[in-house]
């Protein structure tokens, strides 16, 4: 998989991609969710499990977002995805974590190559 961008959301570092992935796209044990922009597209305004209208992007996480009982969270200032500046492998970011072994995160880059 090529690079993509960390970001802070929801209190987790997570990956962004303007890729449209589905859980089927990314190894066991991640989370995805789709972000929608707004319909000027000047910002995203809801993090969601699945966005078929105005998909402004994919987050990808390790642990899973509570998006309570509306099924989304809307976002603010103070709540819309902080990007960091950085760039990240899906090899790199799942580094740490017990539960995606390598040969799953190496299917996953074969996949998205």
């Amino acid at each position: 998989m090529h690079d993509v961008e960390v970001i802070e959301i929801a209190g987790q570092t997570a990956l962004f991609t303007n890729d449209r992935l589905t859980p089927a796209d990314i190894p066991k044990g991640t989370y995805c969710y789709g972000l929608r922009q707004s319909d000027d597209s000047e910002r995203f305004c809801t993090i969601e499990k699945n966005v078929t209208v105005n998909h402004g992007g994919t987050v990808i996480t390790k642990e899973p977002i509570d998006l309570g009982e509306k099924g989304f969270i809307s976002l603010t200032n103070d709540t819309e995805p902080n990007f960091i500046g950085e760039t990240s492998t899906f090899t790199e970011f799942m580094s740490n974590e017990d539960h995606c072994s390598m040969e799953e995160t190496e299917d996953f880059e074969m996949e998205m190559s």
